[in-house]
């Protein structure tokens, strides 16, 4: 998460949620409500799966282990939950693999010609995939309630972004920096997965249309310039009693929005 971190690496502004391990896990946690919730926010062309964190089959490929050999053991059980959604969902789209490498964002290296997304919270992680000739570019992102501290708001909410969301009413949803915060996750992934350059939150300004539970999200370039004119980044949202899913993708059909991410 790219906020002010701690000598620990962890913002001083998001709850702690480094005492969740196995064992000691939320009950009730329905994996199959949570794919659910993502099948309905991405495109029919993308694979997602979701699984708990802790479970016994979340087994790590010797190359991947090696990968996360001297991590803390949450770190640990977070990354073999991810590449165990993200295999899954790569078998799904009948492209098996072994094991996945880590590239130098320290996001996965995805087969040639795919493309794909891994989030994860306390208690649940999940993993989307798709073609890249259906997919350009695909983000996701799912966060617990209460994440986000209210002090953060001025890290992650623009000026522009607060009006509007008062226009819109998002203010009377339960929690709505987690909406913001989760909704430019999600973009961000999408803008790199379709080989965008990264972008800070103030860079990455959201707007939101309650009735539809939608957003559409605009970047600004890296000398600070203004909006880009023209490069709208549509994306998806859903809440249930504890968490915020969010999605962004880009259809290939919009491959000219490309040159606008770099």
């Amino acid at each position: 998460m790219r906020t002010p971190t701690d000598d620990r690496g962890r913002s001083p502004h998001l709850r702690d949620e480094s005492h969740a391990y196995p064992g000691r896990l939320p009950l009730g946690i329905d994996e199959e409500a949570a794919h659910r919730l993502f099948e309905k926010l991405l495109p029919s062309e993308v694979k997602v799966v979701c699984s708990r964190l802790g479970r016994g089959e979340h087994e790590l490929h010797p190359l991947e282990a090696a990968v996360v050999a001297g991590a803390a053991p949450r770190r640990k059980i977070e990354f073999a939950a991810g590449r165990y959604c993200a295999r899954q969902a790569l078998a799904l789209l009948g492209h098996a693999t072994e094991y996945l490498e880590m590239g130098r964002n320290r996001a996965p290296v995805w087969p040639e010609g795919l493309v794909g997304s891994i989030t994860h919270t306390r208690d649940l992680c999940a993993a989307a995939v798709a073609e890249r000739k259906a997919v350009l570019g695909l983000g996701i992102d799912v966060e617990m309630l209460g994440r986000i501290d209210e002090s953060l708001t001025s890290l992650i909410v623009t000026d522009a972004e607060l009006r509007a969301i008062t226009t819109a009413s998002l203010q009377s949803c339960p929690d709505w920096r987690t909406i913001v915060f989760s909704a430019k996750e999600s973009v961000l992934k999408c803008v790199l997965s379709a080989g965008g350059q990264s972008r800070r939150f103030d860079q990455i300004q959201v707007f939101f249309d309650l009735s539809s539970h939608s957003f559409a999200a605009e970047l600004r370039s890296d000398d600070r310039s203004n909006w880009q004119d023209g490069c709208e980044i549509p994306g998806r949202w859903a809440m249930d009693e504890r968490r915020v899913y969010t999605s962004s993708s880009l259809g290939a059909d919009e491959a000219a929005s490309l040159t606008l991410f770099r």
